[in-house]
């Protein structure tokens, strides 16, 4: 993704980590059988962009654009959703070519349904959402007022350094990029948070108190994803958050015998 405005450096690291996440994305859905069909420049002119389908971009750009206005620009590497991107920026948004294309293009269908039968896709595919959405909130912070904009949410912290406050009110869900972290209870580990996995959205949901606190265990990045933006991407991806919500239920229920274990002894 290109911005068309200043932004702070971290944006060209989030932009080679998510091309890195994306190519190894679409080369495990292909190699799962998925069958990705080929756009031409021509088609894309004549025909536009449907809603309800993924576009990678493998050569040339796209404008994103909206009141006559270009707000960045999609470029090799990338990939797409317009209907998640008008869903998200809540207006109506358009779609430019502006050079010629080479694109492969996957029906969300057939993505959620191997998606849902291949469990390790689905913290890759989130993590790659939750990064375009960062890049997203950055740019869109460039065309906003100061007061008005969110709080940016990707941060480095040193290991042994805390992520999360056990009692804190949640804000928040995260998500590990790299490095890992710690889960602690009453000053005893109760679970390690690796790389691509998601934390702290159970809280988030039920709007409950933090029930344990997180401790970077080696130096690590961790996206941060608001929780107003969080329920942003649960409407816009339902049939993911569906599989989400019974991978954490999976890890709570996982957690909550080993907090009970540790309170008993």
């Amino acid at each position: 993704m290109i911005s068309l405005h200043e932004q702070k450096s971290f944006f060209s690291d989030i932009n080679r980590e998510l091309h890195q996440k994306i190519k190894i994305f679409i080369a495990q859905l292909k190699s799962s059988g998925l069958t990705f069909s080929p756009m031409t420049t021509q088609t894309a002119q004549a025909e536009g962009f449907a809603p309800e389908q993924l576009y990678y971009i493998k050569s040339g750009t796209v404008a994103v654009d909206y009141e006559d206005r270009c707000l960045y620009l999609y470029e090799a590497g990338d990939i797409f959703i317009p209907h998640c991107v008008n869903q998200y920026e809540q207006t109506e948004i358009s779609f430019t070519v502006k050079s010629e294309l080479e694109i492969e293009v996957l029906s969300l269908n057939s993505l959620n349904q191997t998606i849902s039968s291949i469990p390790e896709l689905l913290p890759q595919w989130m993590s790659i959402l939750q990064l375009i959405q960062l890049q997203t909130n950055q740019i869109a912070g460039a065309l906003t007022p100061v007061k008005d904009q969110a709080t940016p949410g990707f941060q480095r912290f040193t290991a042994g350094e805390v992520i999360i406050n056990e009692g804190a009110l949640p804000d928040y869900v995260y998500s590990v990029t790299s490095g890992s972290a710690t889960a602690i209870h009453n000053d005893i580990e109760v679970g390690v948070i690796n790389q691509g996995e998601i934390f702290g959205a159970i809280a988030v949901l039920t709007g409950q108190r933090r029930t344990a606190s997180v401790v970077a265990k080696t130096n690590c990045s961790v996206l941060m994803v608001h929780k107003d933006d969080f329920s942003k991407m649960v409407h816009t991806h339902p049939e993911l958050f569906l599989n989400i919500l019974k991978d954490l239920s999976n890890t709570v229920k996982s957690l909550n015998k080993r907090i009970s274990d540790n309170d008993a002894s």
